[in-house]
């Protein structure tokens, strides 16, 4: 086998190793030793490809959010979903990465993305791809029907989203479903919107 293979096959060795783990057992409760055991690789050849956890850590998350991520653009992409459908392959999308993760996982890598720049640019990009395919099911469909560009949408659907990614505490589904309702129908309301 050739040096260049070698290394590749090693490498991919130590991320699924690595993967497994952190998806088993948290990103902080896997160590850099049990990555060794679990992959076959040693401690001190394990620095040649990460030179630290955090390094080895963002590997991990990207290569995850990327795979789950293309998985789901390829589902939505491919079929003629309407607004309603896509929607519901979001919500079990996530709730399947949920499931995987556990809560505890799934903060975890929820928060180790947002600090990296590298993981984070990739997931706003893949979610403006999502939610402009959305926003298009959703105006074919007739559910969405304003006048307002796509991009104010894009741009109201990103705030909403910074904002739930960003607090501390979970949304109740009170808090969740009125966030929707503003969403959906603004501040004048369901019963407002059918009388005009």
């Amino acid at each position: 086998m050739k040096r260049e293979e070698l290394k590749e096959q090693n490498r991919r060795r130590i991320l699924q190793a690595a993967t497994e783990l952190m998806i088993q057992q948290g990103i902080a409760h896997t160590s850099i030793k049990e990555v060794s055991e679990k992959s076959g690789i040693s401690f001190v050849t394990m620095y040649k490809y990460f030179d630290s956890k955090e390094a080895l850590t963002e590997e991990v998350v990207y290569d995850f959010q990327k795979q789950h991520l293309d998985q789901l653009l390829e589902e939505v992409t491919n079929k003629d979903l309407s607004f309603k459908e896509m929607i519901r392959v979001f919500e079990k999308n996530q709730q399947e990465l949920e499931e995987l993760l556990g809560p505890e996982g799934f903060e975890e890598f929820r928060v180790f993305g947002q600090k990296s720049e590298r993981i984070s640019v990739y997931f706003k990009e893949m979610q403006q791809q999502l939610v402009t395919m959305l926003i298009m099911a959703g105006r074919v469909s007739g559910v969405i029907h304003t006048k307002a560009s796509n991009q104010s949408i894009m741009m109201l659907v990103s705030w909403l989203m910074e904002y739930i990614e960003n607090r501390h505490e979970e949304l109740t589904e009170n808090q969740m479903a009125d966030l929707e309702t503003l969403f959906m129908y603004g501040l004048a309301g369901k019963d407002e919107h059918k009388r005009k």
